[in-house]
């Protein structure tokens, strides 16, 4: 369901991941045919608290400013 720019990032975050898979094998290449043109914001907080008004505010701004609903929203942790 996700579009291929979610995808790219959630591939390219999964990469990082210093647990090792069962098996040893590499992760299956995340695929959609869903084109993309989802904007991603990578921020960098000094603490979870930070970092959880930060979320809050961004999806309030969104909601507010540009009229996006809550239940189109997606938080990646």
């Amino acid at each position: 369901r996700s579009t291929s720019v979610v995808s790219s990032v959630c591939q390219g975050l999964i990469a990082f991941n210093p647990v090792p898979r069962l098996g040893g094998s590499a992760p299956e290449p995340v695929q959609t045919v869903k084109p993309g043109k989802d904007a991603v914001l990578v921020a960098q907080c000094v603490d979870s608290a930070a970092e959880a008004k930060f979320v809050c505010e961004s999806m309030l701004r969104l909601n507010r400013e540009h009229g996006v609903g809550f239940g189109e929203m997606a938080i990646l942790y």
